[in-house]
């Protein structure tokens, strides 16, 4: 199944299944390509600049293909899981490397937060904000709705949704920690260099030798596989797209040409991959402000889709289009303005521009009064009837508060900060408020979500198939 199939049921319209079909991609392939780049990168830090990341990035690419051809969606469930207690042991192991042969934590963290005690500035904090709005087009990922498609019921998805709300701070230490020690050890780093911090750590753990030597091995042997793991599914939602959204609807090829052409597309993909990862000079986090940008463009459009009947299709194109233009002029001239990316600016124009445009045409055109309601109306109904959190405004205020209170908006910036067991009271409180805001997560997921009811009139006039 295709990520964009929900778009096409949903309005019936194959020109905004391509059009969505055509901003999904863009994304996906540059997600692949920094996939690839950050291979590339972790090959020349680890050979101290002696190999050419080309070579880290094609070798990946051979072994994806051949875990693609052998493998499925099951298959990377598999290895993720394998992968994440392989991943836990490493990372317990390196708390306790960092405090017997890099210079211990706490001094590491002091050491840190004595060139960090300033309350960040006003455009600091709107970066941060920035950060939190690009993050929520994290679910409309193609390969993440995938992941969502392939749960067996609704019970598990709610369970999953738990167990992702606190293995998400956990996930998060690891990289902190690395951060931390390739700050402290290494505090010249040139900016071009600071992409590839976790290679120049590991590369100080090899060299110690004894069982550091093996725990950096286990790290990277992981990190490579988890880069594969994500960009297999990648893959596969890239070629389901192509033959279902592309081919499929507008041709009369077989299953097995189809097939064949999703197997070639994974090539294709992994090709571009490679040569873009290596020859283009945007760092990673420009790739992920540009790749989450383009998402988060289509945001509204599954948000406002599935919860209102009378959403227009051209309203959501026109919207888009605006929001993705001022998004790429920005990016490609200035990037920020006043601390935000320019994907939250894109997407400020799409929700004004939606607005307006969606105002405007029902006015012109109002939705005819049909004796006969359609599955979709069925649907939507149902939808605003379940006991989900999007029917309840107050877990959003809520979220809202939480979001602010982070980036601590009410602290003055530029004074000196006091320090709470070893860290900034303004990074103290940050990660006080994240980690209850994950809690407050898992909180919502189980007793406030509750499964979908069975509702009969699915079963009555469906002038067309709709996605629930």
């Amino acid at each position: 199944i295709s990520p964009i199939e929900f778009i096409y049921e949903r309005f019936n319209s194959r020109v905004l299944r391509l059009f969505f079909a055509l901003m999904t991609l863009i994304p996906s392939i540059l997600y692949v390509i920094g996939q690839f780049r950050a291979i590339g990168q972790s090959t020349e830090g680890l050979s101290s600049g002696k190999i050419s990341g080309i070579w880290g990035a094609i070798g990946l690419g051979a072994v994806m293909l051949l875990y693609e051809v052998m493998g499925g969606m099951r298959s990377v469930a598999w290895t993720d899981v394998v992968q994440g207690f392989i991943l836990l042991f490493a990372f317990i192991s390196l708390l306790v490397v960092g405090d017997t042969e890099l210079g211990g934590l706490i001094n590491n963290t002091y050491r840190l937060a004595l060139s960090q005690y300033i309350v960040p500035s006003f455009e600091e904090k709107l970066s941060w904000y920035s950060f939190v709005i690009v993050g929520m087009a994290f679910p409309i990922y193609p390969h993440i709705l995938q992941r969502f498609f392939a749960v067996k019921d609704e019970r598990r998805l709610r369970t999953s949704f738990s167990a992702l709300f606190i293995l998400c701070n956990f996930a998060y230490i690891p990289a902190v920690i690395i951060g931390l020690l390739g700050y402290v050890h290494h505090p010249d780093l040139k900016a071009s260099e600071r992409e590839k911090i976790f290679s120049i750590v590991m590369r100080d753990l090899l060299e110690i030798g004894g069982f550091p030597y093996i725990l950096a091995s286990i790290l990277l042997a992981s990190s490579v596989a988890a880069i594969m793991s994500t960009t297999d599914s990648l893959l596969m939602s890239i070629s389901s797209i192509i033959v279902i959204d592309f081919f499929k609807p507008f041709t009369t090829l077989s299953e097995k040409t189809l097939l064949i052409i999703g197997k070639f597309t994974s090539l294709f993909v992994v090709v571009l991959g490679v040569i873009f990862g290596i020859l283009i000079k945007i760092d990673l986090q420009n790739f992920a402000v540009l790749q989450a940008g383009f998402l988060l463009q289509l945001l509204p459009s599954y948000l406002f889709g599935s919860r209102f009947l009378d959403v227009r299709k051209n309203a959501i194109i026109v919207s888009c289009a605006c929001g993705t233009l001022t998004m790429l002029t920005i990016f490609f001239t200035k990037r920020q303005i006043i601390g935000l990316d320019a994907s939250i600016y894109g997407f400020f124009v799409n929700l004004v521009v939606f607005s307006i445009t969606q105002v405007t045409l029902v006015k012109l055109h109002p939705l005819p009064q049909d004796k006969n309601p359609s599955a979709l109306e069925f649907t939507i109904e149902l939808l605003n009837e379940e006991e989900e959190p999007i029917n309840k405004p107050w877990i959003f205020v809520v979220i809202f508060i939480f979001a602010l209170v982070s980036g601590n908006f009410f602290r003055k910036s530029g004074t000196i900060d006091n320090f709470i067991i070893g860290f900034p009271v303004w990074a103290f409180t940050a990660l006080v408020v994240c980690i209850t805001w994950s809690f407050y997560g898992v909180l919502v997921s189980l007793f406030i979500w509750k499964d979908m009811k069975t509702n009969t009139n699915l079963l009555q006039g469906p002038q067309h198939r709709v996605y629930v």
